[in-house]
């Protein structure tokens, strides 16, 4: 059917040289330590900008960047805790304050952490040092640094910000190479979290793998490095991160609805699959269902608990798919099925980034026209004469939200391509359509489409009732799920 519109300690105990590379001095750790202890913590200024050093922590524990949702939950604690800005200054805070303590404790006793740094003391400096500073100790550094742990007090736990806050701070020739890399590191980090600006984006950046991903991409930054010219190689990050061009492997077993993003050959990406569009639009409609059928769903494809949508550069452009006319669909369902991209107890909710001048959507109708995608044509019914094009309708705000037009829509060729409504029905008109009322989900007629009932006289498509043997019931289909 053809749908039509017309209407996101730290006991830094050692720095101020102490982490430098000098061959030829013994550094005089208990000196330093007795400067340092003399420091008091500054009061914060208002509305301190905690987000560097949350970058930083990240960095020094983890060698990766921070996600989305933790960089505004390390803000808030820092801020609650008075804690500084200032990585120099948090060994003050870090003997003082016993919740800073056990916040910065936190990370260096957290199994990723543990996982980075193990072995023996000389083991574990070296793994900080090619983490944190990207390069081996020179002999003086690690032997100092092996001192500070094992015979000065510098925990573990510590030493990975000890050793980038004394790098910071180290004057010499290489402490500025050193200073020069942690900065960058620091600025590309905050340029990826920030870029992590939608709930799909920032889910996708979870996981030991993703985080190895990152932390790799991260490594790659040098001193030298131009920023600018990098976020390409963010970009790329978060397409590797988010994006899949295959189906993910299945959270349930089962019939279920696949979601894809289709762009045809030659025409612009608006990655959508990496906005929150879709998810909200099916979470929108999905629970309007629910509010119909008393809790029951349709089960959607998930991969990690999170909706499967599948990326897919279609091999023909926009003009190459219109000149197949009526057929635009069946070709485009062709394409996806020579992919390899089709299973058996799996349809197709394609969101197609091209035109059509016929139609905003349209499905298979089986038994008549057998198939297992359905498309939405995203820029659909553009140029045509007193006609709404399809891009000037919106998706649902959030998954919460009260289902729209281009929302209802895809529910509703959803239910064609299960197969209603039958012939037969009480109500049919054109084609797997009803004449029941413009509130129906499944109407047609000359009336505008105003869907807000599933099957207003529960004679046509949904009954769980039951219907006469040989109708399509959406009530006992295997893709609505039991109710919770």
């Amino acid at each position: 059917m053809r749908i039509i519109r017309a209407v996101a300690g730290l006991a830094i105990l050692l720095l101020a040289g102490c982490g430098g590379d000098q061959n030829n001095a013994t550094p005089d750790t208990t000196a330093r330590v007795s400067r340092l202890g003399a420091q008091r913590l500054a009061a914060p200024a208002p509305a301190a900008d905690y987000g560097p050093l949350v970058q930083q922590l990240y960095l020094a524990y983890f060698g990766r960047a921070a996600d989305s949702g933790a960089l505004p939950n390390f803000e808030a604690q820092l801020a609650a805790l008075g804690a500084p800005t200032d990585i120099q200054q948090l060994s003050s805070a870090y003997r003082d304050n016993a919740g800073v303590r056990a916040l910065i404790d936190s990370f260096g006793e957290s199994d990723e952490s543990r996982r980075l740094y193990s072995g023996d003391t000389e083991t574990f400096v070296r793994a900080i040092y090619q983490n944190v500073l990207g390069r081996a100790p020179l002999s003086g550094g690690l032997a100092y640094w092996i001192d500070a742990i094992d015979h000065q007090g510098l925990s573990r736990a510590n030493a990975s910000l000890s050793i980038m806050g004394a790098a910071l701070v180290n004057a010499s020739a290489q402490g500025l190479l050193d200073a020069a890399l942690i900065n960058k590191r620091v600025a590309a980090s905050a340029s990826f979290t920030s870029a992590l600006n939608t709930t799909v984006l920032a889910q996708s950046y979870s996981g030991k793998a993703a985080a190895d991903q990152v932390r790799a991409m991260l490594a790659a930054v040098s001193g030298g490095t131009d920023l600018t010219a990098f976020q390409a190689v963010i970009d790329s990050t978060l397409l590797s991160l988010a994006r899949s061009s295959t189906d993910r492997p299945d959270d349930a077993s089962g019939s279920q609805v696949h979601v894809v993003y289709a762009v045809p050959a030659g025409t612009a990406d608006r990655r959508l699959d990496l906005s929150d569009q879709l998810v909200n639009s099916t979470g929108s409609f999905n629970n309007w269902l629910a509010t119909q059928t008393g809790g029951r769903r349709l089960r959607f494809d998930t991969a990690g608990g999170r909706l499967d949508v599948t990326f897919v550069s279609l091999p023909r452009s926009d003009a190459d798919y219109e000149a197949q006319g009526v057929r635009k669909r069946d070709t485009i369902e062709a394409d996806l099925v020579a992919a390899g991209l089709v299973s058996a107890g799996k349809i197709y909710t394609v969101y197609y980034e091209g035109s059509n001048p016929r139609t905003c959507a349209d499905a298979p109708r089986p038994p008549y026209l057998a198939g297992q995608v359905m498309v939405m044509y995203l820029h659909g019914l553009a140029n045509v004469a007193g006609v709404t094009p399809c891009d000037q309708n919106h998706f649902a705000a959030s998954p919460s939200a009260a289902a729209g037009y281009l929302d209802f829509a895809m529910l509703h060729e959803i239910v064609h391509t299960l197969g209603g409504a039958s012939d037969g029905v009480p109500n049919q008109v054109a084609g797997g359509h009803v004449n029941t009322s413009p509130t129906d989900l499944m109407y047609a007629g000359p009336l505008p489409w105003q869907p807000s009932v599933l099957d207003a006289n529960k004679s046509n498509y949904y009954n769980p009732a039951g219907l006469p043997a040989g109708l399509f019931n959406l009530a006992q289909s295997s893709f609505l799920m039991p109710p919770p």
